[in-house]
């Protein structure tokens, strides 16, 4: 069984950190939401149909996020994801090991959602040292969806400064940026706290995370004038919709919100823009319970598929997923079907979702430099909070990360 549940053991683990809608969601999700999820039978037609494309007009992941860049002044690479299901190996080590063949195609800026951008010039300090700092990665690492995909985050971060160091005198080095919110959770501690919109307006200091990025997008980036890809969270990448949950939410907040940066920027910078949505799960509207994305069309072909094919990427348009209608997990504000066309240009797939998995946190990940600040994110009760230890938090969380690949691994039928 796959488990969507609002609490984990006894404290709320890896609730609060990711963002404040993820806040709010893991407040409000029921208590124990276990979903069965249930691939289509497909006929032996709509297979054909599926593996055609797929044979005929799918790239290499690699190739196509290469090409993309190539083409494109920003790129938007979304991860569906709420507190349990972002930073999944196969999605992170796919950017890894994309470093220095998106370098060639003119790649110059990587920003990370995972990153604090108020933390914008120890990033560049960190970046621009002598010598790889690990209490420097870890400083910089230290925020909530950071330290929730330590493991693939830390390789990917350490791969850019590599490859930085290993450049001629004269190239142009990569520039890290962070994009992440930093929130100030003082007043959120419970459940209540969670539904009082004048503390969560405080918390996110009156704007929302779309607000906020945009703003670090058009200072940090644009006027740099250079290739840049964006790793962030869907709800920041959606092209074409404004998201009704989201426009609910921040209504009783007092904030507008007028749609994702990517659709903000499309008006402004059109043709420059492209968006790739990675393969994960999705969550749907209604009930919170995970479901397959693309109505699980997409996991039923890959059953059908060897190993070596069952990694690529392809565009939307034109492609047999393009006319689906996934109004149940995207329920746009001006009541029109959400198609995948309106939400990304492209998909990249790293295999079927029974494979993914979480990296396990290094043992020296929480230790004395950022045990302290690290227990405020993570919703600790009071008692917890004074007795816990670096170890405990770090089995804690590993333990969490054991589960969730556990059921991952059940999704296979």
């Amino acid at each position: 069984m796959l488990k969507n549940t609002g609490k984990a053991g006894s404290i709320y683990l890896i609730l609060i950190p990711l963002t404040l809608l993820a806040l709010v969601l893991a407040m409000n999700l029921p208590q124990s939401c276990e979903t069965s999820l249930q691939l289509p039978s497909l006929s032996e037609q709509e297979l054909k149909t599926f593996r055609d494309f797929i044979a005929s007009s799918a790239k290499d992941p690699l190739s196509f996020l290469a090409e993309a860049v190539f083409v494109h002044q920003l790129v938007f690479l979304g991860e569906y994801s709420d507190y349990q299901t972002i930073g999944f190996t196969q999605n992170v080590s796919l950017l890894t090991e994309a470093v220095g063949m998106l370098y060639e195609k003119g790649l110059r800026l990587i920003a990370l959602e995972g990153l604090y951008a108020s933390d914008q010039p120890k990033i560049d300090s960190f970046m621009q040292a002598a010598q790889f700092s690990e209490s420097g990665l870890k400083e910089i690492l230290s925020t909530p969806a950071g330290i929730w995909a330590y493991g693939e985050y830390s390789r990917l971060i350490r791969q850019i400064w590599e490859h930085n160091h290993s450049l001629s005198s004269g190239q142009q080095p990569y520039r890290l940026v962070g994009l992440g919110q930093k929130l100030d959770l003082a007043d959120i501690t419970s459940a209540a706290d969670a539904q009082d919109f004048a503390k969560l307006k405080k918390a996110c200091g009156g704007l929302t995370p779309e607000e906020y990025i945009l703003g670090i997008i058009e200072k940090e980036i644009i006027p740099f004038n250079v290739k840049a890809l964006l790793y962030l969270r869907f709800e920041y990448c959606l092209k074409d919709i404004v998201y009704r949950e989201w426009a609910l939410f921040y209504e009783k907040m007092g904030l507008s919100y007028d749609g994702s940066p990517v659709k903000i920027l499309s008006a402004k910078m059109p043709g420059r823009i492209y968006v790739i949505f990675q393969h994960n799960l999705w969550v749907q509207d209604d009930n919170r319970s995970y479901c397959y994305p693309l109505e699980g069309r997409l996991d039923a072909v890959l059953e059908s598929l060897a190993p070596h094919e069952q990694r690529f990427g392809f565009a939307i348009k034109g492609s047999p997923f393009a006319s689906l209608v996934l109004n149940k997990v995207f329920a746009a504000k001006d009541g029109k079907d959400v198609t995948p066309e309106r939400i990304c240009d492209g998909y990249l797939v790293n295999g079927p979702l029974y494979k993914y998995r979480l990296a396990s946190l290094p043992p020296a990940t929480i230790d004395s430099q950022n045990f302290d600040s690290l227990k405020k994110l993570f919703g600790l009760t009071p008692e917890m909070e004074k007795t816990i230890t670096y170890d405990e938090l770090v089995n804690k969380l590993n333990a969490k990360i054991a589960e969730i690949n556990k059921n991952m691994a059940s999704l296979r039928r």
